[in-house]
């Protein structure tokens, strides 16, 4: 008798934990493909015809990522990314304090040389003003690849829907490819489905986790070549 009251309780357990993880499984899976299709909604119904995206009113060039125009751009940016994380998740914006806190934080002194390059782009009408940024910085992968990672895609509202996020992403691959490495990658916000819209749209795919990054949900990378630096 004990032996089949312990049978059963083995049974019912283990049926329980299958199902459990049966269920999370597919909630997991069912969450991703719906992410998935929205992406590709996203990217359908805001894109246009980037084939002329580096023309367009601004200068791209590099610049000193430590320099009080470009902390000012990077400020910018961390108020958007941090204002739409909290409205998703706390339906509010930020706080001044959660920005004063936060924003120190980011690190991006790394996207300099020999670390790595930032760049921008200026208004043609007013080249004080800048309007949109990126970064690479050099690094390897856990194959020992020498790769670039993308970091800090910033267009300013009031400059988007003209190709300059184009612009941007196709400048900091072609500085990649100077450094000969093997791929590009990058970690964002499952959010941020305008960005990764860009992304797919120009070859990037989804890979697994490189990183463990707090607010990285999905990762992306791109092939530059089929040789392998050493």
């Amino acid at each position: 008798a004990f032996v089949r009251a312990f049978v059963r309780a083995f049974v019912r357990a283990f049926v329980r934990a299958f199902v459990r993880a049966f269920v999370r499984a597919f909630v997991r899976a069912f969450v991703r493909a719906v992410d998935r299709a929205f992406v590709r909604a996203v990217d359908r119904a805001h894109v246009r015809d980037m084939t002329d995206a580096a023309a367009g009113p601004w200068v791209i060039e590099l610049a000193d990522v430590v320099s009080q125009e470009c902390e000012e751009l990077l400020r910018a940016y961390y108020v958007e990314v941090s204002d739409r994380w909290h409205r998703l998740n706390h339906g509010r914006d930020s706080t001044p304090e959660e920005i004063e806190s936060g924003f120190p934080r980011m690190r991006s002194d790394d996207l300099a040389p020999p670390t790595g390059e930032f760049v921008v782009a200026r208004s043609a009408h007013d080249p004080s003003v800048l309007v949109g940024c990126v970064g690479l910085r050099r690094l390897r992968d856990d194959r020992g690849r020498r790769v670039a990672e993308l970091r800090r895609m910033y267009v300013r509202p009031e400059h988007r829907g003209a190709g300059l996020g184009t612009a941007l992403l196709l400048c900091a691959e072609e500085i990649a490819r100077v450094w000969a490495v093997a791929a590009v990658r990058l970690d964002t916000r499952l959010d941020l489905v305008e960005a990764r819209a860009l992304y797919l749209r120009h070859g990037w795919a989804e890979v697994p986790a490189f990183n463990d990054g707090p607010y990285a949900e999905v990762w992306y990378a791109k092939e530059l070549s089929s040789r392998d630096p050493s």
